[in-house]
């Protein structure tokens, strides 16, 4: 048997006529309409495989958040946000086998809207229907450039609403997973020092473009700030994105290796977890094509031997399943 793999950001969708999912938004990996758990099983199991890894469970991660942009945040809340999350748990506790692996979920919560609390509320309530459950809330929050939605809103983490959604979302003790620009870390910080007790995951290794890794002094300083509170985590995933406009055979990329190894040693391997980010991985992968998975665990592998073996098996099973209740 291999080291375990609990992945903590991947993610499902069916982009069939009548679901409640934006196909224009998203895409069809491998021209299929379902990505499920049997497709997302297959491809991170012969890529872990093929790393001496064993696909060991994870968390799936919501995508509403870059779908249906005209929509008010209170009607994706009641039709998007919650429709997403109640699908994914279904059919994860119908496609689980017996004595399969463990899955939870992160879905999306629009925390600006006036119904934030009632929405996370009805997505907690969710657990209800089977072993896998909401533990956290994802949304994303890149502005200037800004992912999808986030075009035409103010910027969240100034709007009073969004932060007293947030504070409902911790009373709840739900984990927040942070997706931000870089220029935005700053600003995040100075929320969640007011939130001690709420478990934070930055998303991504805060979605640098290859720019940022060079020493970029924003990056680099708001990260290290983030790092020093004790309830902020890191993904260390999405590596595609700073890679654009490369080769993107991201395990022969020294600088991109050094630098997930100086994000690790900022959060500690035991705030710190790798994540595919399947299919997303596999589609922007570049000109890897079709060995974009296997690029993404041989980046992993190099960048976890700079550590001991207690620390790779943080990085990658241990820490996930004590952040996201595995």
């Amino acid at each position: 048997m291999g080291t375990p793999f609990v992945d903590p950001h991947f993610h499902l969708w069916d982009l069939s006529d009548g679901s409640c999912f934006e196909a224009s938004s998203l895409f069809k990996q491998d021209g299929k309409a379902l990505y499920g758990l049997n497709e997302y099983e297959a491809a991170v199991g012969k890529g872990a495989s093929a790393a001496g890894l064993e696909r060991s469970g994870g968390v799936v991660i919501e995508a509403m958040s870059v779908q249906f942009v005209d929509k008010p945040a209170t009607e994706l809340n009641e039709t998007g946000c919650v429709a997403e999350a109640e699908w994914i748990v279904k059919h994860l506790n119908e496609s689980k086998k017996a004595g399969g692996p463990s899955y939870n979920v992160v879905p999306c919560c629009c925390l600006e809207a006036d119904n934030a609390g009632a929405t996370l509320d009805k997505l907690l309530a969710l657990g209800e229907l089977g072993p896998a459950k909401v533990v956290g809330i994802r949304q994303i929050l890149n502005k200037d450039p800004s992912w999808p939605r986030n075009a035409k809103l103010p910027e969240l983490l100034d709007e009073s609403a969004w932060h007293a959604g947030l504070a409902a979302l911790a009373t709840r003790n739900l984990i927040f997973d942070l997706q931000a620009n870089p220029h935005q870390l700053a600003k995040a910080r100075a929320t969640f020092e007011k939130h001690p007790s709420l478990v934070v995951v930055i998303n991504h290794i805060g979605t640098p473009t290859g720019d940022d890794l060079k020493d970029e002094p924003v990056y680099w300083k708001e990260l290290e700030a983030l790092s020093k509170l004790p309830h902020c985590y890191v993904k260390v995933s999405m590596l595609s994105y700073p890679t654009r406009g490369t080769d993107n055979v991201r395990g022969s990329n020294t600088e991109l290796v050094d630098s997930c190894k100086r994000v690790i040693r900022m959060f500690t391997p035991a705030r710190s977890m790798f994540a595919s980010n399947l299919p997303v991985e596999s589609k922007d992968g570049g000109s890897a094509g079709a060995d974009a998975v296997a690029s993404m665990f041989e980046c992993f592998k190099q960048v976890a031997s700079s550590f001991s073996e207690d620390d790779r098996q943080a990085l990658f099973s241990k820490t996930a399943k004590s952040v996201y209740r595995l």
